[in-house]
């Protein structure tokens, strides 16, 4: 059963939050936020590409007394399906533009337009996570169901770190916040105290960082500066792109730094109980409930952790013997005598 959108919200002077669904998932929405002003109407992502998200964006739009012919353009934080699936509708639409930070926007073709390379890279990367021969393929392929949640089209603007933009509603400053993606974008509203954090930060649910094909080197160690970014931007309040808006960002990306830094700790508990692969070690980390898990997230998990273990690679508590397949880890003898942080 699909749960009920929350309603369209005017949350600042021009901003509106309208809630489109994502149908078939548990977090059941993205916020799509529209900045409404003389000049026309700008978009903070998209959501994804099915006929009731369509629905639901053009409903939300003319609740701010707008259409989808006046979205003079779009700011997508970041390339997975929720949030930029239905840009390049919205762009045949209106005629608008799409802008999107080019480390993401380089991925559009091979996750969404020809995806057998990157699946041939998630062979690789599955197998030497230890996953079993029987479910490579299985995990491999479990993303492939975003898209035909997906018009893909290529950005018309790259938009880089420090860039400030003349929305409709006042100034925006891009911030680049990797972690999540390697172009993951937050969009500042100085004038507003607000901050679009798209899937960088959200309330109550701990934003998925993974090592795969399409990640940087060190995901989570670029997350974590990504966190201290928004302390350091000390916006008083967050517009997320799923949950709900919170005050005090700043205070949830200390918090979420804190969770990682317990999630770290466990990996390395986990290597020491006797685990030696990524997939044994996500299997770890979800004993409870790993056999619920559907194959995307049972994915996820395995991505969830060669991120962490390739940060405490890079930490010094973790060596890895990659000459065969799977890699294999081990806590490094530096913190076995340190005793785990």
């Amino acid at each position: 059963m699909s749960r009920p959108l929350p309603s369209v919200e005017h949350v600042g002077d021009g901003v509106w939050s309208i809630p489109v669904p994502i149908p078939e998932s548990a977090i059941g929405w993205i916020f799509v936020y529209a900045l409404v002003g003389d000049d026309g109407v700008w978009l903070v992502d998209a959501g994804w590409d099915r006929p009731e998200s369509r629905g639901a964006l053009e409903a939300g739009l003319a609740e701010a007394s707008v259409e989808l012919s006046d979205v003079t353009g779009i700011l997508v934080t970041h390339v997975h399906a929720d949030h930029y699936g239905l840009a390049g509708w919205i762009r045949e639409e209106s005629d608008c533009w799409i802008g999107m930070h080019p480390a993401d926007a380089a991925h559009i073709r091979d996750r969404y337009q020809d995806p057998t390379p990157l699946l041939e890279q998630g062979d690789r990367w599955l197998r030497s996570a230890g996953v079993p021969e029987d479910t490579v393929a299985t995990l491999r392929d479990a993303s492939l169901r975003v898209l035909g949640n997906v018009h893909a089209v290529v950005p018309d603007r790259d938009l880089r770190d420090g860039n400030v933009l003349d929305s409709p509603v006042g100034e925006v400053r891009v911030v680049h916040t990797p972690g999540h993606t390697p172009g993951h974008l937050c969009f500042d509203l100085p004038s507003h105290g607000a901050v679009f954090t798209g899937d960088h930060l959200l309330q109550r649910i701990t934003p998925i960082v993974g090592w795969h094909p399409q990640s940087d080197a060190d995901p989570l160690g670029d997350y974590l500066g990504s966190l201290d970014r928004i302390v350091d931007l000390a916006a008083p309040r967050a517009l997320p792109g799923h949950v709900h808006a919170f005050g005090e960002p700043a205070e949830r990306a200390r918090e979420l730094a804190g969770v990682h830094a317990i999630g770290l700790d466990r990996v390395v508990g986990a290597l020491a109980d006797g685990a030696t692969t990524a997939w044994e070690v996500a299997r770890s980390a979800h004993a409870v409930r790993w056999d619920a898990l559907v194959d995307f997230n049972r994915r996820l998990a395995v991505a969830d952790a060669c991120a962490k273990l390739v940060r405490l690679e890079d930490e010094g508590r973790v060596t890895v013997d990659r000459d065969g397949t799977p890699w294999r880890y081990a806590v490094s003898a530096a913190d076995v005598t340190g005793g785990a942080r």
